[in-house]
Order: C-alpha cells, then structure tokens, then sequence
C-alpha cells in the first residue's frame, strides 16, 4: 500500500465526510501471519475489521454455504433434490420460502425457482488466494494490497460516494448496485467487477 495515498485519503475523508467510518478494504493473499477467523457469518465478522481488527477467512473457517462460495472458495453448491415433491436443493429453499418443518425460508427470493435460475446464471467466482484478508483503511500496512474498498455508509455520504463515482463520465452505470447478499455484494461482485 502506498503509505501517502492511505493518509491522503483519511485527511480528504475527514474534510469531506466528517465523522464517517472508513472504508474496510480486502485482498486474497497465499499466506497470512495471523490465523483465521472462524465464523458463520462473513458479515458479523468483519465488525473486528470495523473496529480496526485485521480480520482472515479462509475455506477451512468460513462456515456458511453461500460466505463460502461468495468469497470464492468453494462453488455454489449443489446438490440433490429434497424429493419428488420438493425437487430443488437447500439453497433454494433457504432464501425463498423454506420447507414446513424443516427449513425456514429467509424469503429473499419469492419461489426456489426463481433461485436456481439464477445460480444458474451466475458467473463463476474462485478465489485468487488461500486467505481473504479484510482490514479498515487506517490500518493498512505498506505490505498491503488492498484491491477492493468497502465503504459501509449511512446514506448521506453513501450518496456523496455515489456522485463522486460518476463525477467524471457519461456512464450511467459507473455505479450499479447489483441483487446479493451480503457477502456477495462486498466481495465477489466487486472483485469480479475491478478487472471489467
């Protein structure tokens, strides 16, 4: 990381978005001094990294299906059908509407179907590493190469970030939000997005 750019950017962040948090970065790295954090919820546990925490995931701590491929290391998975009368996978149902008695829907998505069909659609993600390393702008470290920020905003300076994104193009896409959980809205849609 450059050492200028990082305190260039806590000293314009301050002046233009007085008392907002900063932004988390993160980067996949074959190698981490720190071990891994295990969790259930990607989410939950970047509050470490929220609170300047260098927080480390990898395919061994993260235990939740969709964190796990969302952060690309393993692939959406698959699998067999519950039965003839439900006849997609636990994915399906867990982010539309669930099976009576044996798994509550988060109804995310109105019907399985709607579901699978758009695992099906969606790219390919692996991770570029064995680690996924996550940690708030300020303590980021000269060996450090941040290749996404995260900025978790309130919608004021969510807005003004947005304004800025496309202050200097006719691209009425240069700032999309895209459908996803957490874990993918943060991680693998912005990573696949950086090189595009």
């Amino acid at each position: 990381m450059d050492m200028q750019l990082k305190e260039d950017f806590i000293r314009l962040w301050e002046t233009y978005f007085n008392q907002a948090e900063l932004p988390l970065t993160f980067y996949y790295a074959d190698e981490s001094a720190q071990p891994a954090t295990a969790t259930r919820c990607i989410i939950a546990a970047l509050g470490k990294a929220r609170r300047g925490d260098t927080v480390v995931l990898s395919a061994e701590s993260v235990h939740c299906f969709g964190g796990h491929s969302y952060l690309g290391f393993s692939e959406i998975i698959t699998g067999e059908a519950f039965s003839d009368e439900y006849p997609y996978t636990f994915r399906e149902y867990f982010l539309s509407c669930g099976i009576p008695g044996q798994i509550k829907g988060e109804r995310f998505k109105k019907t399985p179907a709607i579901c699978e069909n758009m695992y099906r659609n969606m790219p390919p993600f692996k991770a570029p590493g064995r680690y996924c390393i996550f940690k708030r702008w300020d303590s980021l470290e000269a060996e450090d190469v941040p290749e996404v920020v995260i900025f978790l905003a309130k919608p004021d300076v969510m807005s003004g970030l947005y304004n800025l994104a496309n202050y200097d193009t006719a691209d009425v896409n240069a700032a999309i939000a895209p459908w996803g959980s957490g874990c993918s809205s943060i991680v693998a849609d912005p990573y696949r997005e950086k090189d595009e």
